[in-house]
């Protein structure tokens, strides 16, 4: 084999032309191996960026997932403002990103999962079902799946769902908390207690675990176990603005009101645009007649939650009680403007009408709040009242009679005369 001096020898012979020639083919080969060098390095880098950016948004949309059941769950505040408080993200950038993830998607779970963040959960469903075909044993799949049916208000398929996945994976607690969830839409409360306590009895630090019992709890008048539930919850967190709220709620319903303001206070120190603690601070106030207090609480409310019908409602009522009727009508009229179907806006607004004396619009008040509830007692008894005020007696002893039919509390005035 010739030896390095050999071969720079001979090269030396050769001619110009030929030296530059491989000189020029060397260096071009280096030149285009350092390329392919670097181009195979920055292929590498993006395909891992890109991995990661996919498993980020994929882990984001599964947070999002189980956000949105556990507001459900608690339909205390606009999801937009938890979700970003919670991910950084708001709902637009969200969806944006579930858009490129659901064609790009590896899997059908993923697919699935992007539709579900979309809103299109019948499509999400769609592809869990072709994920679970494939792989029947997924207890992630069936977690997802119960997921969607929740949010298309199918609580029975959803807690069949649940189940399967429990069944393979019997420490799943999300599943066991959303079919606890499942359960207490359904009204069966003292089943969601068992499901939220084996819960628990896995792990006792999740907040929301806690919540949820203390809510179903609550839905059964059992104050005092509520409370504790509660009280745990936001041991737990003490920053869980909804475990606050609803230990006000349960505080009210106990008689304490003073607490009660403490509890709503606790919760807005943590979320001051939190429209249901401003609500229920209004209604607490205003069971204390300080009804300058929870007008201003309800206009809070209002603007933290332009839409929050009850709250437009109840600022009606608070308005009747200092004898501000016409202002009370416009803020039953907003309420009804956003819910045409608040009978109790109608029956509220009715009555106002009645007292200024404007009869006939006080009838169609009534009339509308007995077409949405045609049990409606007290719509019935008030419908009687105008009818009377108006001269026609018939016609009013009929309404009377009607009310009493459905709540014998409501009786005739006529029968007290005789």
């Amino acid at each position: 084999m010739a030896t390095w001096r050999e071969w720079k020898r001979d090269f030396e012979k050769l001619p110009k032309w030929v030296k530059f020639t491989i000189v020029i083919g060397i260096a071009g080969f280096i030149i285009a191996s350092l390329s392919l060098l670097l181009f195979c390095i920055d292929k590498y880098q993006t395909d891992q960026k890109n991995k990661e950016s996919y498993q980020k948004d994929k882990e984001l949309f599964q947070k999002v997932d189980q956000i949105r059941i556990q507001l459900n769950e608690s339909g205390n505040r606009q999801i937009e403002q938890v979700i970003y408080e919670k991910t950084g993200y708001t709902l637009d950038e969200i969806r944006k990103k579930a858009e490129q993830f659901k064609e790009i998607g590896k899997s059908y779970y993923d697919i699935g999962l992007a539709y579900s963040i979309l809103g299109n959960y019948s499509e999400a469903i769609k592809n869990f079902d072709k994920g679970l075909n494939n792989n029947p044993n997924s207890s992630e799949l069936w977690y997802l799946k119960g997921n969607a049916l929740i949010q298309l208000g199918n609580y029975s398929d959803a807690i069949i769902a649940y189940d399967k996945a429990i069944s393979i994976n019997p420490k799943f607690l999300d599943a066991l908390n959303n079919k606890g969830g499942a359960l207490a839409d359904l009204g069966r409360y003292e089943e969601s207690i068992i499901v939220f306590n084996e819960a628990i009895e896995l792990n006792s630090q999740l907040p929301y675990i806690w919540y949820n019992k203390g809510l179903s709890l609550q839905k059964l008048s059992n104050y005092e176990a509520s409370l504790n539930a509660y009280d745990k919850a936001i041991e737990i967190n003490c920053a869980f603005a909804e475990a606050w709220n609803n230990k006000g709620t349960v505080l009210h319903a106990m008689g304490k009101n003073e607490e009660a303001l403490i509890a709503y206070d606790n919760a807005l120190k943590i979320d001051s645009k939190f429209a249901s603690a401003w609500q229920n601070k209004g209604n607490v106030l205003r069971s204390l007649s300080k009804y300058e207090e929870a007008l201003i609480a309800y206009d809070q409310a209002i603007n933290s939650s332009p839409s929050f019908a009850e709250a437009w409602n109840n600022k009606g009522t608070t308005l009747a009680d200092l004898g501000k009727y016409n202002e009370a009508i416009i803020a039953y009229d907003q309420c009804i403007k956003i819910d045409p179907q608040h009978a109790t806006a109608w029956l509220n607004k009715g009555i106002a009408l009645g007292i200024l004396g404007r009869y006939n619009l006080s009838l169609e008040a009534f009339n509308e709040a007995i077409k949405i509830n045609p049990l409606y007692a007290k719509a019935w008894y008030n419908k009687g009242i105008t009818l009377n005020n108006m001269g026609e007696t018939d016609q009013a002893q009929n309404a009377f009679l009607e009310a009493n039919k459905i709540d014998s509390t409501f009786k005739s005035p006529y029968f007290e005369n005789k």
